[in-house]
């Protein structure tokens, strides 16, 4: 056998996609590689079992991953941003595709249907959503 590669220390930002409950998924970096990730690579307090969600902001060290050579996985992840939740407060449904939604500070955050869950085709006005917040590079 082959010695076991360090991980690269170089840190990558991205986002948590293909999340499985059972603990497992994907994090799509900036430069668009994906990177296999398991919750045991997740830096957390006291051992307990961290769950990413879909969206989530991450910082990763890279690796190949041992389990399927030639792909890369996530290791050493952080949680840049955590999931909050607010309320619809307008949505234009298709062909347009977009709205608000209150944050628990009284701001609004932009919303395209792009970013919705597979399977969530619109938005309704008063509905609790919960969403990661990104700054918008286009309105920055």
């Amino acid at each position: 056998h082959p010695p076991a590669t360090l991980p690269d220390t170089t840190r990558y930002n991205g986002n948590v996609q293909d999340w499985n409950p059972r603990g497992f998924g994907f994090v799509v970096l900036e430069d668009v590689r994906r990177a296999y990730v398991h919750h045991s690579s997740v830096r957390k307090s006291g051992g307990e079992k961290v769950d990413l969600q879909n969206g989530q902001s991450v910082s990763v060290c890279l690796q190949e991953d041992l389990q399927n050579p030639g792909k890369l996985a996530a290791v050493d992840v952080v949680i840049l941003s955590e999931r909050i939740s607010g309320v619809v407060q307008d949505w234009k449904p298709r062909p347009q595709g977009f709205g608000f939604v209150t944050l628990p500070d009284g701001s609004r955050a932009y919303v395209h249907i792009s970013c919705l869950r597979h399977g969530e085709k619109e938005l309704r006005v008063g509905e609790r959503v919960s969403f990661c917040v990104s700054q918008d590079a286009q309105n920055s």
